[in-house]
């Protein structure tokens, strides 16, 4: 039996003062790239979002090619079609992978224009 859990949307984001967002091409090879910072509009959804979804993550052991990453010193998110893949180190030093089920429209703002 799996329990969902949920992750500190605080605690990633608050010591982030700029993020990277890199789009990859199916095979995983880097597509484009770029930073956004705090206060900017796109930050502030990514934040928005992160808070809104902290409950409903499943541990995964499962490895996923890049497709939409977002980058801080504490995390990488992986967004896929219908997936929010997160990566993260606990304050006690443990490596975690949670999954997500989400839609593109979660995360379309993250997209480049």
């Amino acid at each position: 039996m799996l329990a969902a859990c949920k992750i500190d949307a605080k605690l990633l984001l608050d010591s982030e003062e700029t993020l990277t967002i890199e789009t990859h091409q199916t095979n995983g090879t880097s597509n484009k790239k770029r930073e956004i910072r705090k206060g900017e509009e796109t930050y502030s959804q990514f934040r928005k979002w992160m808070e809104e979804n902290e409950k409903g993550w499943e541990s995964s052991p499962v490895t996923f090619v890049p497709a939409i990453e977002v980058r801080g010193k504490k995390f990488v998110m992986n967004f896929h079609p219908t997936k929010a893949i997160l990566n993260f180190q606990s304050p006690d030093g443990k490596y975690h992978q949670y999954v997500k089920e989400v839609k593109e429209v979660d995360f379309k703002y993250l997209l480049p224009r």
